[in-house]
């Protein structure tokens, strides 16, 4: 009997461990409680209660979709680099010839809602609408959404005021 209990002792302990290490783990998560994001979040809504979120901890540990869900903006992540490359993307197919046009007077709709999607303040975008229109040719030297928005990163990462300035810009 003695066996017996020491072998459950042991057990306990270890599960205490992986459980402690599981909960640590996702212990910085914003506004998920302690379970964090991902699927353990959808499963077991953040009401507080302390044994939800072992178990939405447990889910999230035990499938490992966090990363997955950080980085395509899934499982209440909100939005993460994919889906916001992805944004950038669209809005530069949408209005390729409006940009090109905005971007060369210097002013537009079209290049606020640029500046937008680089995540720049709205009190710089008349600043990102002048960088924009000095660095034309840079910008666009290629007519594909991909290199655009490349070049305008690289850009933007040469001005200072600009890479405080635009969030997105460093994606």
């Amino acid at each position: 009997m003695y066996k017996l209990h020491k072998i459950g002792a042991r057990s306990i302990l270890l599960l205490t461990i992986l459980f402690s290490s599981v909960c640590a783990s996702q212990a910085y998560a914003a506004s998920y409680g302690t379970a964090g994001c991902g699927l353990g979040s959808i499963l077991f809504e953040n009401t507080g209660t302390w044994w939800k979120q072992v178990l939405a901890a447990t889910t999230n540990g035990t499938f490992g979709n966090q990363t997955f869900g950080i980085t395509s903006g899934t499982s209440n992540c909100g939005s993460g680099a994919t889906a916001l490359a992805r944004k950038q993307q669209d809005y530069v197919t949408a209005n390729l010839v409006s940009l090109q046009r905005e971007v060369a007077q210097g002013s537009g709709d079209a290049v606020v809602g640029l500046a937008d999607v680089f995540g720049c303040k709205a009190n710089d975008y008349s600043k990102f609408a002048e960088f924009s229109q000095t660095n034309y040719k840079a910008i666009f030297n290629s007519n594909d959404p991909v290199a655009i928005i490349s070049n305008i990163k690289i850009e933007i990462n040469k001005n200072s005021n600009l890479t405080q300035s635009c969030e997105y810009a460093q994606i």
